[in-house]
């Protein structure tokens, strides 16, 4: 929690340096991703957000190392959201389901 912070008062400070706007929010996303606790469903989303944020970023530098990974971690964050969207949509079936019995 505390990176999460640090790195939001970070690209405040660098606006004029994009490429270090561009990693910073990529550690945003890392952080977003593996935050333990709380709500996985929003860290997922606010994760994937700043993923295409960095994406968007590097792309426009042409940083090709960077994209890649980028892509990567994002299609990650993307899948897990979607199983863990599967699976809550499941629970709402069976729970639905339950009460009529």
């Amino acid at each position: 929690i505390t990176a999460l912070v640090l790195y939001r008062w970070l690209l405040t400070t660098h606006v004029k340096n994009q490429v270090r706007i561009a990693k910073i929010r990529h550690n945003l996303a890392l952080a977003y991703n593996i935050l333990p606790g709380g709500e996985r469903h929003s860290n997922l989303k606010r994760a994937i957000g700043y993923y295409e944020a960095a994406l968007e970023a590097y792309q426009a530098m042409s940083m090709d190392f960077d994209i890649e990974r980028t892509q990567k971690n994002l299609e990650l964050a993307q899948d897990e959201l979607q199983s863990l969207s599967e699976v809550q949509r499941g629970q709402r079936d069976v729970i639905s389901v339950a009460p009529g019995r």
